[in-house]
C-alpha cells in the first residue's frame, strides 16, 4: 500500500528517463513482484488478505491524530471530512504533476502525454535535466 503513495512520481520519472514502453514493462514487473510477495497470503486466506490489504473503509481513530486535533472528533470521524481530504490530496497531486513533475520539460499536459505515448521522451528528458542542473549546485 505504501508503494501507491510514491507511484505517480516514480512513474513520471521513469517515463521521462526510459520512455513509455520501458516504463510500462517496469511497472508490470513491479506489480508482478507485489503479487509474488502476496502469494503465500493469498493461498492461505485470499478474501481476508484483499479486504485488509486495501481497507479503504477503515476509520482512523481521533486519539491517534496529531495534525487534525483542532477540527474536533465529530468532524475528524465524518465521511465528508474524509472525502474532502481525499479530494484535496488528489488536487495537490494533480498540481504537482502538471507544475513540478512535467513543468521542467516545458511541455503541457497533453504534449507530455502525446510525446510519452509516441516515444519522444528524450526531448522531455533533456529539457527536464537542463532545469535540474540549473536548480542544483554543482560540485
Amino acid at each position: 500500500m505504501t508503494l501507491l503513495l510514491i507511484a505517480p512520481a516514480v512513474a513520471v520519472i521513469v517515463v521521462l528517463g526510459a520512455g513509455i514502453i520501458k516504463a510500462t514493462g517496469l511497472g508490470i514487473t513491479a506489480l508482478l513482484l507485489q503479487v509474488l510477495l502476496a502469494v503465500p497470503f493469498l493461498q492461505e486466506n485470499p478474501s481476508s488478505y484483499m479486504l485488509r490489504a486495501f481497507e479503504f473503509t477503515r476509520q482512523f481513530l481521533f486519539k491517534w491524530t496529531v495534525n487534525w486535533r483542532f477540527v474536533g472528533e465529530d468532524t475528524f470521524t465524518s465521511q465528508s471530512f474524509a472525502l474532502a481530504l481525499l479530494a484535496v490530496h488528489a488536487s495537490i497531486l494533480a498540481l504537482f504533476f502538471v507544475y513540478r513533475w512535467i513543468g521542467p520539460s516545458n511541455a503541457s499536459f497533453t504534449q507530455f502525454i502525446r510525446k510519452a505515448v509516441h516515444g519522444n521522451c528524450h526531448q522531455l528528458k533533456s529539457a527536464a535535466l537542463r532545469h535540474y542542473y540549473h536548480a542544483t549546485p554543482s560540485r
